[in-house]
């Protein structure tokens, strides 16, 4: 039973732990919760059409010619101007 409880107390150290470095992820981004979540799914998404377009590329090259090097620009762009906020 004690290795239970010592489980359980690790457990909850380890969330406490990321709850603190999350927190202060946020804090020093100047993000809530939601607004990070919005726009990390949103990257999630972008560069997951990113992949796909780079795979279709890969087996049809006429297809997509310059959508990895566009969208590698959009990005750098978007999160340099989100620094600069």
């Amino acid at each position: 039973m004690d290795k239970v409880y010592e489980l359980l107390d690790n457990t909850k150290k380890n969330v406490n732990d990321h709850w603190l470095i999350s927190n202060n992820h946020l804090l020093q981004n100047n993000d809530t919760y939601f607004t990070h979540l919005n726009r990390s799914w949103g990257y999630a998404l972008t560069l997951f059409i990113g992949s796909n377009k780079a795979i279709i590329h890969g087996l049809f090259p006429c297809f997509y010619m310059t959508s990895t090097t566009d969208l590698s620009e959009s990005l750098y762009n978007e999160l340099k101007s989100d620094k600069n906020n």
